[in-house]
Formats: structure tokens, sequence, C-alpha cells
């Protein structure tokens, strides 16, 4: 999966899915379609700004927009996004091996 695209016309999805959360600097993407972020896999976008974000239920393809990078959510100096996999709810560390069998 290619990372996700962040410049000055916003964030775009990493893979489709269909978004089951976006408030408060969050968007989550759920990829196998189930409506919920705790079975599967799932893309977490966090500091979206609220203000033209993804709106809940709406499916997204590859590339499609997704919001623009923010400073929501903590204490930051500066507009950045992060972006984390989970798997059955749980967060994988981006350096941790993780076996799929």
């Amino acid at each position: 999966m290619e990372a996700v695209l962040h410049h000055r016309h916003g964030s775009k999805a990493a893979a489709p899915g269909l978004i089951v959360r976006s408030e408060n600097g969050v968007v989550d993407e759920d990829l196998d379609g189930t409506d919920t972020n705790k079975t599967g896999w799932n893309l977490v976008y966090l500091h979206i700004a609220v203000a033209g974000s993804v709106p809940v239920g709406k499916w997204v393809n590859r590339n499609d927009r997704i919001g623009h990078p923010a400073c929501v959510g903590g204490y930051e100096t500066g507009t950045h996004l992060h972006f984390v996999r989970k798997y059955n709810g749980e967060w994988i560390q981006p350096m941790v091996p993780f076996p799929l069998c």
C-alpha cells in the first residue's frame, strides 16, 4: 500500500473503504465494509481538520480526498498527519513484524 498523499490539496485515502468515524480530527476508514472499527483492517488518519472532512457513511476510493491536515487533537507546532493501521480493533505498531497466519 502506498503512503497517504498529503499536500496542499488535502490528504487522500490510501485504499478504498467505508468511513466509520469522522470527528475531532480523526477519520477512521473500514477496509472490509463491515461498518465497524472492531473487525478486520482499518486505516486511521489523525489531525484532520474538522471543516471539510469526509462524512461518516461515505465510501471512498484510493486517492479520494478525506480532508486537510491540521493541528487538531493535541499540542502541535505545525500542520501534519498521522496514519495508523488497526487490525481487529488493535493498533499495529509500524516497526513491529505482524504475522498474518
